[in-house]
């Protein structure tokens, strides 16, 4: 999938989550964060909503049978999108998208549970 742009959807199996939209980071800092490497492109800010949909992004990914599905799923509500930022030292944090691709509250997630430490083990 990583050649379309889009790193990684995967189909959950949730009462209010049908996929989750996942993009990978690598910073070279261990400060930084994923959300802050999200590229701005013709169809608005990686990892956001117009961004996964444009350009046949999707349908490059996933075909265009599965792409309908995951449109009525965006279109519903029922989509979470993510950036996983891994840092030089192995470690990783999960940030949470809102529609446009900018970071929101990672208690607002329906899969994440509040309380979880999201930033992987530190050597």
């Amino acid at each position: 999938m990583g050649e379309t742009g889009i790193d990684d959807l995967y189909k959950v199996n949730r009462p209010d989550v049908d996929y989750v939209v996942v993009e990978y980071k690598f910073v070279g800092s261990g400060t930084g964060k994923g959300s802050t490497r999200l590229g701005d492109t013709l169809d608005g800010k990686q990892g956001g909503e117009n961004w996964i949909l444009g350009s046949g992004r999707l349908e490059k990914a996933v075909g265009i049978d599965n792409a309908r599905d995951v449109l009525a799923s965006t279109k519903t509500g029922r989509m979470e999108m993510w950036v996983v930022t891994t840092r030089p030292d192995g470690s990783t944090i999960v940030e949470v998208l809102d529609a446009l691709g900018k970071p929101k509250p990672t208690d607002t997630s329906r899969i994440l549970s509040s309380g979880l430490n999201l930033s992987g083990a530190r050597p």
